[in-house]
C-alpha cells in the first residue's frame, strides 16, 4: 500500500478536526445565549420588583395618613415618637415615618416603600420596632408577646394580640382582624387600633382618633380629610346672616 503524502494526510486531519472545531462552536454559543437569557431575565425581575405596585396608592409624591392607637393591658400608649430617618438605613429618609401625632404619614419618597410595599410592619420596622400576629414591641420599648399576662398577681389574666381597623367618621367596628397585622397596608383614613389585652375584654376605638384626623399638621386645608357630621359644630347665631328675597322671603348663610 502507498504511503499517504503530506497533502493526503492534511485533508484526513481536516476532517478529523472539523466535526470537533463545529462542536465546540456550537456549546459555546449555548452558553452565549444561556448568559443573555440570565441577564434579561435579571433585568425583568429587577424591573418587575421596582415597579411593583407603581399603579397602586399611595404612589410617589402622594400623602396619605392613617391613625395608630396602641392599647397595653387597658392603657394606649401615648403618641408613637416623631422619626423622619430610617433607623435601620443611616440617612435615608423615611416615606412611612411619624410627626408624633398619634398619625402614620404616609408619602413614599422610593419604590421600595410605595403602593404595595406601604406596609404597618415597614412603617414598624422603619422606626426600629417590631409587630407581627403573635407581638408588638412598640415605643414603649417592651415585648408583649401571646401567653403574657395583664395585671399582677391574683388579678393577672394572660393576655392576647389583636387589631382592628376602622374608618376615621365610621362606626367603629365590633369584631377583630384576622392575619398578620405587619402585613396590613393602611388606607387613607384609617384607623389601626393594636391591643394586646385578656380575651374577651371589649376592644374600644382609640380615643381622639376621629380629632385627629381632621386635624392634620402637614397638609393644606384643602386636603384635610372632611369632617364627620357629628363633630361639626353649629354655626353661632351671630354668625348667620339673615336676608329678604325680592318675594319677602327671608334667608340665612354663613358668611
Amino acid at each position: 500500500m502507498a504511503k499517504p503524502s503530506k497533502y493526503s494526510r492534511a485533508r484526513i486531519r481536516s476532517r478529523v478536526r472539523r466535526p470537533k472545531k463545529a462542536g465546540a462552536s456550537r456549546a459555546w454559543s449555548v452558553v452565549i445565549g444561556a448568559v443573555i437569557m440570565v441577564g434579561i431575565l435579571g433585568i425583568v425581575f429587577t424591573k418587575a420588583r421596582n415597579d411593583a405596585g407603581a399603579d397602586v396608592s399611595p404612589k410617589l409624591g402622594e400623602h396619605w395618613h392613617a391613625y395608630l392607637g396602641v392599647n397595653v393591658c387597658g392603657n394606649w400608649l401615648g403618641p408613637a415618637p416623631e422619626f423622619h430617618d430610617r433607623v435601620n438605613q443611616a440617612g435615608v429618609r423615611a416615606g412611612l415615618h411619624s410627626h408624633g401625632d398619634n398619625l402614620i404619614h404616609m408619602h413614599p419618597l422610593s419604590t421600595d416603600e410605595a403602593g404595595k410595599r406601604t406596609t404597618l410592619g415597614k412603617y414598624f420596622g422603619f422606626a426600629g420596632w417590631s409587630i407581627s400576629s403573635e407581638s408588638i414591641q412598640a415605643w414603649d420599648a417592651v415585648t408583649h408577646a401571646n401567653g403574657g399576662e395583664c395585671g399582677t398577681g391574683k388579678d393577672a389574666k394572660p393576655a392576647e394580640l389583636s387589631w382592628i381597623v376602622g374608618k376615621q367618621g365610621k362606626p367603629w367596628p365590633t369584631e377583630a382582624r384576622t392575619g398578620n397585622p405587619s402585613d396590613y397596608r393602611p388606607q387613607n383614613g384609617d384607623i389601626v387600633a393594636i391591643y394586646y389585652l385578656p380575651k374577651g375584654d371589649k376592644l374600644e376605638k382609640p380615643p381622639g382618633a376621629d380629632e385627629a384626623m381632621v386635624n392634620i399638621s402637614d397638609v393644606p386645608p384643602e386636603q384635610q380629610l372632611p369632617v364627620p357630621p357629628e363633630q361639626q359644630l353649629p354655626v353661632p347665631a351671630e354668625d348667620v346672616a339673615t336676608t329678604t328675597t325680592a318675594a319677602g322671603v327671608p334667608t340665612t348663610s354663613t358668611p
